[in-house]
């Protein structure tokens, strides 16, 4: 009673935990995957806001600021040096010269 507007969804979810199947109950809908990933991120933030974090996990903010410098370093600075452009796989890689490209691979 102390936050109203927390009551709804409240209600909401514990109207969720007492169905015997959830897809059966009125709030069904907290459990499409959509849903869960903005319950996910919202609760990520507060969880991060309480304990006087940024907002924004770390390592997203780290990579984007890597992609930005490894562009800056090459167009602005041309300097050469192992790049990490597939972020999934995280492996740095050195770019390729027009040269290596342009000579006949052996094999």
């Amino acid at each position: 009673e102390a936050q109203p507007a927390l009551v709804e969804p409240l209600e909401l979810t514990m109207m969720l935990l007492a169905s015997a199947d959830g897809a059966d109950s009125p709030s069904a809908h907290l459990l499409h995957p959509s849903q869960r990933r903005r319950t996910a991120t919202a609760l990520n933030a507060a969880i991060l806001r309480a304990q006087s974090r940024a907002e924004e996990p770390m390592l997203p903010a780290m990579l984007r600021e890597l992609q930005r410098a490894q562009v800056e370093l090459r167009e602005r600075h041309g300097v050469s040096f192992p790049q990490v452009d597939d972020l999934r796989e995280a492996v740095p890689r050195l770019p390729s010269t027009s040269r290596e490209a342009a000579s006949p691979s052996r094999g």
